[in-house]
């Protein structure tokens, strides 16, 4: 298992703190920001449905915010590849694997 772990002195504003992480600037952004399916990021529920009756207690957490201007959408899914048929868990799990491609 490769665990790539990034460190970086946050910046604080008024409403968010945040760091900046570089990417390879080789790559295509706007292809894997499209791929990230923005439209469909700010339609996610804050809360998704199990369909097993039990709980996975490892895994990872997904948490998506995205920000335009003013208006922003968050949510936070843990593990949406477990026991759950929703669309926002394939979007998040969707995401996940995006991201997992920068390293």
């Amino acid at each position: 298992m490769n665990l790539t772990v990034h460190y970086c002195d946050p910046i604080t504003t008024d409403d968010y703190i945040w760091c900046r992480v570089p990417g390879d600037p080789g790559e295509l952004w706007s292809v894997m920001l499209h791929d990230l399916m923005p439209d469909e990021l700010w339609d996610l529920p804050q809360e998704i449905e199990r369909d097993c009756g039990w709980i996975r207690e490892d895994g990872e957490t997904v948490g998506i915010e995205i920000l335009d201007g003013d208006r922003r959408h968050s949510v936070s899914y843990a593990n949406p590849d477990f026991c759950c048929a929703d669309v926002a868990c394939a979007v998040a799990n969707h995401v996940r694997t995006i991201v997992k491609q920068i390293d």
